[in-house]
């Protein structure tokens, strides 16, 4: 009989385990390195609504990466569209939600997308690097509204 109970209840612990992993699957949505080849060119994706999303990456040199609105993106865009400066520059300096400059590799978990479908990540570099993404999403709705959304 012991014997029976303790494979109920390793199956029981499998089935939890099993039914917390299907309440909020976790999958890699961009895992392709690209390369920038200049401080002219981006790389842009949008941020999930109802996710968190696992910004992961690193580049062969200086890059830098920043979240950022949809209104954030029409500034920039002005910026490069009206001669403001390049587009490195514009995407992380016309407003941003999160930013790291310079930086080879950057590894952080966003959440303000989990209630609010507003908001993108640039990558850009002044000159050629080559970006490897390992970027992932965990579904996770929020109960309200977050972030720019709120």
């Amino acid at each position: 009989m012991s014997k029976t109970q303790s494979n109920l209840t390793a199956t029981l612990g499998e089935l939890s385990d099993t039914k917390a992993a299907l309440a909020h699957p976790h999958l890699t949505i961009w895992n392709v390195p690209q390369t920038i080849k200049d401080s002219s060119w981006y790389l842009a994706g949008g941020v999930p609504d109802t996710f968190t999303y696992h910004l992961d990456a690193t580049s062969t040199g200086p890059m830098s990466v920043s979240i950022i609105t949809l209104e954030q993106w029409a500034k920039a865009i002005e910026c490069v569209d009206y001669g403001g400066s390049s587009t490195h520059y514009c995407m992380h300096h016309s407003g941003t939600v999160m930013s790291w400059q310079n930086v080879t590799s950057v590894s952080y978990d966003f959440h303000l997308g989990e209630g609010c479908a507003d908001y993108l990540a640039v990558f850009t570099a002044a000159s050629a690097v080559t970006v490897t993404p390992n970027v992932s999403v965990t579904y996770n709705p929020a109960s309200t509204t977050t972030g720019a959304c709120a």
